[in-house]
């Protein structure tokens, strides 16, 4: 199904199966990503310590059907984060967005296997196209 959303229009998936786990320490940018994903039909679940997610993560990993990550956190990086949890659950896809990193960039953030890599501010038609097509893919749902 296709579902027009601002000036866009991408593919919807089952969201009734998905729950995205959004990361960052920062509240206004991790409720935009919250809002942007519900406009869209997806149900998310916001952390803003990378501990705490990782903690939820680790109690059960299969409900969480995608990590969208901050780079820069008190506490663990998203990459380190993206890491730890790839590991736990290997082929997870993660989103790892970043202000400004002098540790990663694109290539290596898709060289230790994240999925895709945004720089904020985010360009939202490209995010959420990207977030329907890591979560329509056979696997990961």
């Amino acid at each position: 199904m296709t579902q027009s959303c601002f000036f866009w229009s991408i593919e919807v998936v089952d969201s009734l199966s998905t729950r995205v786990m959004v990361v960052d320490d920062e509240l206004t940018v991790a409720k935009l990503i919250q809002e942007l994903l519900k406009v869209d039909g997806f149900v998310s679940e916001v952390f803003h310590d990378p501990r705490d997610a990782l903690a939820a993560f680790e109690r059960d990993p299969q409900a969480y059907s995608l990590m969208v990550t901050d780079q820069t956190m008190p506490g663990m990086s998203g990459s380190e984060l993206a890491m730890t949890v790839m590991r736990l659950k290997p082929g997870f896809p993660v989103i790892l967005c970043t202000g400004f990193s002098a540790t990663i960039d694109k290539e290596a953030a898709l060289a230790i296997g994240i999925k895709a890599f945004f720089t904020k501010p985010l360009d939202m038609g490209e995010f959420l196209d990207t977030v329907s097509q890591l979560l329509g893919s056979p696997g990961n749902q």
